[in-house]
């Protein structure tokens, strides 16, 4: 039996929106639920609390409530809300509704599934329903969602009325769902209580539902492009292994015709050398026969002196010539034997079968993107490919698209000889997609465009860095090239060609170390490398530093004996930590040493090792960096307080360690720098 609505409006609390639970009956004949007149009472009494101690009287009163439709003042025994009546006949229509009423299935409004899950929350604030999934993580009960009033579906299966105009809470800064005045002033005596504009609450919320709406639907769009995506993934894929099988069919198929032939040929082989094996054996038995015939004659002659044997020698030494050993020696080469099957060989039988003149098999491809090191002007890309067979002609390009979304090309025409090329692009961070198509004066063979996408770099000035012999320690040589030092107390070292030791108030006094002849330049991206190359030779205690390579503010190269201990200095150092040798890092600024250990030798297998670091230095971000030209990682990086930097390193444990430190320049940029640039090295 179905319920009216109005009669359904009755069976709601107009505090909670929700059906009657333990309804309590007011000697005004408003009913409410028991707990909702607890919450009423609990605040009333908060209230007063706190007006007796803002200067109030401090009279002690009865407990007290007023009722939250009609402001009736209703005194409360010692009981409190437990004393007043409970209205047990809308608690058995209640009851009876709620059996009557069928159960529905309420789905989430909010959920991505397809179809949606079913709902297990409602919220009264926000009209909307929630899986429990999504209740999680979109409707979580904290900061002003926790105020929200929280239904559960099995709860109530009638339908619930919601307040249009939700009342502001001064005292909770919040707008609650209650009917009339509940949750407003209005029980210290204010009927008006405080509204704040709710007509721009509402239309912020429908922007926020609406917002949802499309951003549902831009997720189920995204939903549909990956599983459109995959499925078209899935086909190439299905045809890959279709091709693939197709050549193992072919190749399966020529190499039982190739095994066929070699059986054939070796039967054939077989069957002469036997025939050979049989005609030597015969001879070989001639052979024994002459020889005992030999023998005979000579016991003959033994024992019959002067008589006549010259006929029987002629006649043996006819029979010998007549063997021909030689002759058989030759037949046995002569047998055909299995050549090698070479690089040549296989090529040529690939290039027989059917499936590879059926299908011309894409020659180009791209071996090497090699960015070149830039200084000034466009950025260089080094671009290599396998070379083409039967190419006259190579027409290398690149696009990219510009802001307004216009294509750009820049095209080359080259010799079909050609394998690499040096192509200048305008500098700056750009993707370009690179393309390269081949042609041949055969019109049936023509080779497919190839391409492959590049970022090029911005512009980076590679600092070449040199050593300044009039500013190092004296105990640092620096070599004839100015950019390797060594230390002069080192027996190993050879300081044959090394600078001459000259006198400077500006050469390092306590750093037993050399500097850069000058500072960094104030550009954004500068980068230089440095080769550490150490051998140990003696016993080398643990935690003995080996040597440091970094940068310093310009004027306190001397602050500290070692590098790795200067405040307004940061670096790589090298130092022993148990039986390893180790790369750690210092961070002069913040004082501390950073926690990354990156062992480069252990001690127990070998005892010398190159050690190649990059570094990169944005002056106008002030960020220094740290990296691993070959493993194109960043291995530190540090915010620096000062731009005016100059490039220090240092050397120690001569007499266990020989050291050398040397500024190399950059062949090869590596691609981590593009992290660098864009600040993504997360």
């Amino acid at each position: 039996m179905a319920v009216s609505t109005g009669i359904s409006d009755e069976l709601i609390c107009s505090i909670c929106l929700d059906l009657f639970n333990t309804p309590i009956l007011l000697p005004c004949a408003h009913t409410f639920c028991k707990q909702c007149l607890i919450n009423v009472s609990e605040r009333s009494t908060l209230r007063r609390q706190q007006s007796s101690q803002g200067g109030g009287s401090e009279e002690k009163l009865p407990p007290t409530i007023f009722c939250p439709n009609c402001r009736l003042e209703v005194k409360l025994g010692l009981e409190g809300i437990n004393g007043l009546p409970r209205n047990t006949s809308l608690a058995n229509i209640i009851l009876s509704v709620k059996e009557s009423r069928p159960a529905e299935t309420l789905l989430c409004e909010v959920c991505d599934n397809d179809p949606a899950r079913v709902a297990s929350k409602i919220c009264a604030d926000c009209s909307l329903t929630y899986c429990l999934s999504c209740f999680r993580q979109l409707h979580p009960m904290r900061g002003t969602l926790k105020y929200h009033v929280i239904k559960d579906p099995g709860r109530s299966a009638m339908p619930v009325s919601r307040c249009l105009s939700p009342v502001f809470d001064s005292k909770s800064s919040r707008l609650t769902p209650a009917k009339d005045s509940y949750g407003t002033d209005t029980e210290s005596g204010d009927e008006s209580g405080t509204y704040a504009n709710q007509d721009k609450v509402e239309s912020i919320r429908r922007q926020i539902k609406n917002k949802k709406k499309e951003l549902n639907n831009a997720m189920k769009t995204v939903q549909n492009l990956l599983k459109t995506v995959e499925e078209e993934t899935e086909e190439r894929m299905r045809e890959v292994r279709s091709i693939c099988s197709h050549i193992n069919e072919c190749v399966g198929e020529r190499e039982a015709a190739l095994l066929t032939i070699l059986s054939q040929q070796r039967h054939e082989s077989v069957k002469q050398c036997l025939s050979l094996s049989s005609e030597v054996k015969a001879q070989t038995l001639t052979l024994e026969l002459l020889e005992d015939k030999v023998n005979d004659v000579l016991s003959v002659n033994a024992l019959q002196p002067g008589s006549d044997v010259i006929n029987d020698i002629t006649s043996l030494q006819e029979k010998v010539a007549a063997i021909q050993s030689r002759a058989l020696t030759m037949k046995a080469k002569l047998i055909p034997r299995q050549p090698k099957f070479g690089e040549v060989e296989v090529t040529k039988y690939v290039a027989t079968l059917d499936f590879v003149r059926e299908n011309k098999l894409t020659s180009p491809v791209f071996t090497e993107f090699h960015h070149r090191p830039v200084t000034g002007g466009p950025a260089l890309v080094e671009l290599k490919w396998k070379a083409i067979k039967n190419a006259n002609k190579i027409i290398l390009s690149a696009r990219t698209k510009d802001a307004k979304g216009l294509d750009i090309s820049t095209s080359v025409e080259l010799p079909g000889s050609m394998t690499s090329y040096v192509m200048a692009l305008p500098w700056g961070d750009t993707e370009y997609h690179m393309t390269l198509e081949a042609s041949t004066d055969d019109v049936l063979l023509k080779y497919p465009m190839i391409g492959r996408n590049l970022r090029t770099l911005p512009y980076i000035h590679c600092f070449k860095a040199r050593f300044n012999p009039a500013t190092c320690h004296k105990k640092i040589a620096v070599l004839s090239g100015r950019d390797e030092i060594v230390h002069r107390k080192c027996k190993m070292a050879n300081l044959n060609n090394a600078c001459q030791i000259t006198t400077s108030f500006q050469r390092l006094d306590t750093l037993e170390g050399a500097m850069a002849d000058e500072c960094l330049p104030l550009l954004p991206h500068i980068y230089w490398e440095t080769i550490l190359y150490f051998h140990v030779f003696g016993k080398l205690g643990d935690s003995k530093l080996l040597c440091d390579v970094g940068v310093c503010k310009h004027g306190s190269e001397n602050d500290s004996a070692l590098l790795c201990d200067n405040t307004k200095a940061c670096c790589a150092y090298l130092v022993r930590r148990s039986n390893k040798i180790a790369l750690e890092f210092w961070n002069g600024f913040n004082r501390e040493t950073l926690p990354r250990s990156i062992p480069v030798l252990d001690l127990d297998q070998e005892t010398e090792k190159t050690v190649k670091l990059g570094f990169y230095f944005d002056a106008m971000k002030r960020l220094f960096a740290i990296v691993s030209p070959g493993n194109n990682a960043i291995l530190c990086q540090i915010h620096m307080k000062y731009t005016g930097v100059i490039p220090l390193c240092g050397l120690y444990c001569f007499d266990q360690v020989f050291g050398m430190i040397k500024f190399t320049e950059p062949q090869k940029l590596p691609n981590v720098l593009c992290k660098l640039i864009k600040g993504n090295t997360v």
